[in-house]
């Protein structure tokens, strides 16, 4: 199985800009080949949508009557490519994220990738 060259990635928001959305943003867009970013928002009012949209090849769905499940259902509707990421709004990634999860796909045996977090201290 070839190793895609670019990924859909989606995401769950709400009232996300705190702690880290636009940290979490930036490091999705350096370390994935992002081909869109599906946000699914659960009716944001802090600033998230305003933030989203800055960001090139975003798409938004508000689900705000929804849960995780129903927005999970959402998102993964509107990928359009072979494989996609789903990232939640307060995680960093490291440098060369994509680097190290394309490794694992291109065993046919291969499903999914899991990372493990690191917790960040709020002096980093």
């Amino acid at each position: 199985m070839p190793v895609p060259s670019s990924v859909d990635a989606v995401m769950l928001t709400k009232n996300s800009m705190k702690p880290c959305l636009k940290e979490c943003l930036d490091s999705i867009y350096k370390n994935v080949p992002v081909n869109s970013l599906i946000a699914v928002d659960g009716g944001s009012t802090d600033g998230t949508l305003e933030l989203l949209k800055s960001y090139p090849r975003v798409k938004i769905i508000v689900d705000a009557k929804g849960n995780r499940a129903t927005s999970r259902q959402l998102g993964i509707e509107a990928v359009e490519t072979e494989w996609f990421v789903f990232l939640d709004s307060d995680v960093i990634l490291c440098d060369k994220w994509f680097d190290y999860a394309k490794i694992y796909l291109k065993d046919p045996k291969v499903g999914a990738v899991w990372g493990a977090a690191l917790q960040r201290s709020s002096s980093d």
